[in-house]
């Protein structure tokens, strides 16, 4: 069986960047990496979606869960649609005027009940001990999402505040395994943030 880089839709690759294969001796690799193509390219796309069913365990047992990862990788959209199920309160550090500054953080967050959301949490430092005594609370009225910017600095300081209380979960961008092989190119191209990746053209893409 003849089966080469061209016949496997790898035309993207210059031939110069392509692996020196003799004709005679590759065959069974090149056939080995077409059943892959094959495999993958008939799986089917279901994007977060075991990522999202691990969050949202985390945050029915643990009073505390960190979804940390790069920015623009989905953390914010994936934690809104966590908190669309259930009564939510939901806080992004970023904005100016949102009520959890250092001097209001005890009183806007003890008297919460349900599900809290506090979104780029590595911005107040002030947070972790914070959370560290509420999270002890018997009942517990309140849990806590909290999502930042994967650093040593915020797992740290989560690791060391809130040990014994917080669930850890990485998020980054699409896999080969959540776009399915019939989109293979498009995350080579564009990479795994979803912003890049869903773009609707090449040139948005890459803005």
């Amino acid at each position: 069986i003849e089966v080469f880089a061209d016949d496997l839709g790898l035309k993207f690759l210059p031939r110069a960047s392509r692996p020196p294969w003799p004709r005679q001796g590759a065959k069974i690799i090149i056939i080995e990496i077409y059943q892959s193509i094959w495999y993958f390219s008939h799986m089917s796309w279901k994007p977060r979606a075991a990522l999202e069913m691990n969050l949202q365990q985390a945050v029915r047992r643990s009073p505390i869960t960190l979804l940390a990862g790069p920015r623009q990788c989905g953390k914010t959209t994936l934690a809104r649609r966590i908190a669309s199920r259930t009564k939510a309160a939901f806080f992004d550090l970023e904005d100016p005027e949102v009520p959890l500054q250092r001097e209001t953080l005890g009183l806007t967050l003890r008297g919460l009940r349900g599900l809290v959301v506090i979104d780029e949490c590595q911005r107040e430092p002030a947070l972790f001990p914070l959370l560290r005594v509420l999270a002890d609370r018997r009942p517990l009225p309140a849990r806590f999402l909290l999502l930042g910017s994967a650093s040593p600095e915020l797992i740290r300081g989560a690791s060391e505040s809130l040990a014994g209380r917080v669930r850890h979960l990485d998020m980054g961008g699409f896999s080969l395994d959540e776009v399915g092989g019939a989109h293979a190119l498009r995350l080579w191209r564009r990479g795994g943030l979803p912003r890049s990746f869903l773009a609707p053209s090449e040139e948005e893409s890459f803005r």
